[in-house]
């Protein structure tokens, strides 16, 4: 304590602080590269879906918990792919995506083709940007108002 003024935290403390930091920096980069081979596995036997709309965009950020929770909603709502095998793969990896990653892919829904695109620059914080057909932005909005006040 002497060496360290100011601090009340014991040298040990601090040590088994950044241990256990990095076997959780371990374990999210494990649960990354499995839910990313999981993905691109469902994702293998598909047709190129061709060129997604970038006129018409939505995007915001979450806590990565609440990100899995209104995922998991929007999944279901757009359907298509989303709702499926490729879905629960992809919310999973965007929740778990290793820092500084920016990623997109494109699926098929039920209002067409849509490119989701996540940025990850806080371990808790995901950047979501959606790309689609015109009705997206509305689609979203209303299933966001709907989760918010759930």
């Amino acid at each position: 304590m002497r060496h360290s003024p100011g601090t009340m935290e014991m040298p040990w403390v601090r040590g088994e602080i950044e241990r256990a930091a990095a076997q959780s920096e371990r374990t999210r980069e494990r649960r990354y590269a499995r839910v990313r081979r999981q993905r691109e596995a469902a994702m293998a036997e598909r047709r190129d879906p061709g060129e997604v709309p970038r006129e018409n965009e939505w995007s915001t950020s979450f806590d990565a918990d609440d990100w899995r929770s209104f995922g998991r909603r929007l999944f279901r709502r757009l359907g298509g792919e989303l709702a499926g095998p490729v879905g629960k793969a992809l919310l999973e990896e965007i929740a778990s995506a290793p820092l500084n990653l920016e990623e997109s892919v494109a699926v098929t829904t039920d209002i067409g083709l849509i490119e989701v695109r996540w940025f990850i620059d806080d371990v808790d914080t995901v950047d979501i940007y959606l790309f689609g057909p015109p009705e997206l932005p509305g689609v979203v909005n209303a299933e966001h108002e709907r989760w918010g006040e759930g």
